[in-house]
């Protein structure tokens, strides 16, 4: 949920909702502080590899 805001946070600066839920969800993971900062495009995960696997039945 966090990443995809982000990304509309990044795509779409002047929407207000999406400001708005941005502030909501960073003041409720106690980093209001962040809610000013840019967003910045700086990272991808290139490897599904990284992500956590799931143990087999």
């Amino acid at each position: 949920m966090l990443s995809e805001l982000a990304a509309l946070r990044l795509t779409q600066p002047d929407n207000d909702a999406i400001a708005q839920d941005w502030s909501n969800v960073l003041g409720l993971l106690d980093l209001a502080d962040l809610v000013t900062a840019p967003v910045l495009d700086c990272c991808q995960v290139a490897d599904d590899s990284l992500a956590p696997q799931q143990p087999p039945l």
